[in-house]
């Protein structure tokens, strides 16, 4: 197994991690802030904590099949680097920059964060789209 693909369980399961343990803490304050507001489930502020948690969960998965199907892959070690780079700027994004994102209101002008998170997202898309393209180059080579 290689080193690529061992840092891709450990991220996957640090993700896994890092959102079990948050997400007590988001159903804490969501229920306190739902006793005292009672509005707050359909707050923004709620829905992007949500949203963080669930990406965070999937990103913590799509690392794990990362790391399980590299081997499968024609691309070479620094392609598979880079993929590891472009899907943690996703996971990042998705979990960390999403919570921040959480605890300031829409805006109508230029979102730099949201800029931010876009850019990082893409990357991460990049990254499913080139592995999927190795995998499949692989697929059309492989002989019975």
């Amino acid at each position: 197994m290689s080193k690529v693909s061992l840092t891709n369980f450990l991220i996957g399961f640090f993700l896994i991690f890092i959102s079990a343990s948050s997400g007590a803490f988001l159903a804490n304050e969501i229920s306190i802030k739902y006793i005292s507001e009672n509005n707050i489930l359909d707050s923004w502020s709620s829905l992007i904590q949500k949203s963080a948690h669930g990406h965070t969960n999937l990103f913590a998965i799509i690392h794990i099949c990362f790391g399980l199907t590299f081997p499968y892959s024609v691309a070479n070690k620094l392609v598979k680097k880079l993929q590891t780079v472009g899907l943690f700027l996703g996971s990042f994004a998705m979990s960390v920059l999403m919570m921040v994102r959480s605890f300031y209101p829409p805006v109508s002008q230029t979102d730099y964060l949201g800029f931010i998170i876009g850019i990082f997202l893409s990357a991460a898309l990049v990254a499913l789209l080139t592995h999927m393209l190795g995998i499949g180059i692989r697929y059309l080579r492989f002989q019975d």
